[in-house]
């Protein structure tokens, strides 16, 4: 998982394995785990970015994003 911080914006990533996870978990985590927390004093737009990794082809096979 990993957080970046740039141009005034701050991106959060969470990193899955497809098909061990449902559609939505990755960006769910992030809220529920409260990821979002040290970063919202920042007034700068959070972007959640869940990434699916395929076991398979070791590629990116599906992501989302959300704005917060």
């Amino acid at each position: 998982d990993m957080a970046l911080q740039a141009y005034g914006q701050v991106y959060l990533l969470e990193f899955k394995l497809q098909g061990r996870s449902q559609p939505g978990a990755a960006i769910e985590q992030m809220k529920r785990r409260g990821y979002l927390d040290k970063y919202r004093g920042l007034g700068q737009p959070i972007h959640l970015l869940g990434l699916y990794f395929s076991r398979r082809t070791r590629n990116v096979e599906r992501f989302e994003v959300e704005t917060v």
